[in-house]
């Protein structure tokens, strides 16, 4: 049988040449991989990347041109993370030197910063530290990039360069992903939070001259600072005097559990409960929301200004109330009845924490109120206390017909599927005739 035997020349793929392939082959399938580096499919450029820095010197003079002069911003970020596989001091002084260019656009920064970083160039801080100015993707790349190779390099930075710097660690998945088991994050949060809030302080809300939302710079604040600094961010959330600017403040202060935010939290509901027209707004659920964690951590000022403003908006529909100001008068107002039960939507999830404990009925009236479908979640969670109430109530029918209607229908939310628990066993004679509720999407 005659066997034809041809040279191994042909390139197929983009895959790793054969143990001791000539210069050509290597050469042609370099040529190739490059091809394949520069499609948008992942499946052609990810395993170029791969055999290209797998390579070594034989594709290195290749890559060189391609992040020095790359074709597009996102072939030249592949090559450098093609060129990052390669262990060599020569790709070190490539990477180096590409990154003291003065036209490096986003991507490819980002991919600078993230193989420098990776390889431990230390040498590459002051060049990573030109990019370091602002609230974008490549600014935040160089940032923690700066804090892998050196975390306390940030100080010999400029102040705004500084600001940059803080809001890039603080912004950065990395850090959320890791800071956990950083000591070098445990160690320098506070002070760039510190960095942060002396920049608010001030009133500036802008960077590299672009303004950046007040409520964004909280967020931020709030990835590095701690308890510590609960006064420093309800100072400016003070100072600002945005809603939204004091929903974030009251939304940091609750996960720190700090009390410092209870007069504006009490100030808010107040508000709401003086208008003649209730409006739910994000600053007034969390500030009820805030109450409500400060209540259930037990803290004695949050559940004492929950009773406090529970009593203040009772009374019966359009009656006279007396509601305290924030400058501590008192001034009588006619509270309509969807305002009222409006308000006692933000503070009914905390009623076994008022003291005394509101009525049962003044809970079950609020299925008929803005929170009706929250109710509902609440009430069918079956509490003895309240059941106990609702029957108690329900053993001498009330005047108003509504009221009776609203106890017998939280009593089916509390018992009707559940009869057989000894807590709902005397509910049975009072639920004869009432549906199984639903909740009310």
């Amino acid at each position: 049988m005659l066997t034809i035997a041809l040279p191994l020349q042909v390139v197929v793929g983009c895959v790793m040449p054969p143990s001791g392939a000539p210069v050509d082959m290597v050469a042609a399938l370099t040529a190739h991989c490059m091809q394949d580096l520069q499609q948008p499919l992942w499946q052609k450029h990810d395993p170029a990347i791969a055999v290209l820095g797998a390579l070594g010197s034989a594709a290195r003079s290749t890559l060189q041109t391609c992040v020095q002069r790359p074709s597009d911003d996102e072939v030249g970020a592949r090559c450098v993370r093609a060129l990052g596989m390669h262990d060599s001091d020569e790709a070190r002084q490539i990477l180096l030197t590409t990154l003291a260019q003065s036209d490096l656009k986003e991507n490819t920064v980002s991919a600078l910063a993230s193989v420098v970083a990776a390889k431990g160039i230390t040498a590459a801080l002051p060049l990573l530290s030109r990019f370091v100015v602002g609230d974008d993707f490549a600014s935040h790349s160089a940032a923690i990039a700066m804090f892998q190779l050196d975390p306390h390099y940030y100080v010999k930075l400029p102040q705004d360069q500084q600001v940059a710097y803080a809001v890039g660690v603080a912004d950065t998945p990395f850090l959320k992903t890791h800071r956990l088991h950083s000591a070098a994050f445990s160690a320098t949060a506070q002070a760039l939070a510190e960095i942060l809030l002396n920049h608010l302080r001030l009133g500036r809300v802008t960077l590299a001259g672009r303004a950046v939302l007040m409520i964004r710079w909280l967020h931020l604040v709030g990835q590095l600072a701690a308890p510590v600094h609960a006064k420093a961010v309800l100072d400016i959330a003070l100072f600002d005097g945005s809603d939204a600017v004091r929903t974030s403040a009251l939304g940091l202060l609750a996960t720190w559990q700090s009390p410092l935010g209870i007069p504006l939290a009490v100030e808010t509901i107040r508000d709401a409960l003086a208008q003649q027209t209730f409006m739910h707004t994000a600053l007034l659920a969390e500030a009820g929301r805030y109450l409500r964690r400060l209540s259930e951590a037990k803290h004695p000022e949050a559940r004492a200004a929950l009773s406090a403003l529970w009593k203040e908006s009772g009374g019966n529909p359009g009656s006279g109330i007396g509601v305290s100001t924030s400058v501590g008068t008192s001034v009588s107002v006619r509270i309509p009845d969807r305002v009222r039960k409006g308000v006692r939507c933000q503070l009914v999830w905390s009623y076994r924490g008022m003291t005394p404990t509101p009525a049962v009925i003044e809970v079950a009236e609020l299925l008929d109120s803005p929170c009706a479908h929250d109710l509902t979640i609440l009430l069918d969670h079956p509490d003895p206390q309240l059941t106990d109430g609702l029957i108690a109530y329900l053993r001498f029918p009330p005047p108003d017909p509504e009221l009776f209607t609203a106890a017998r229908t939280a009593l089916a939310w509390q018992c009707g599927r559940r009869l057989k628990l000894p807590m709902c066993r005397r509910a049975a004679f009072y639920l004869h005739g009432v549906p199984l509720p639903s909740h009310p999407d």
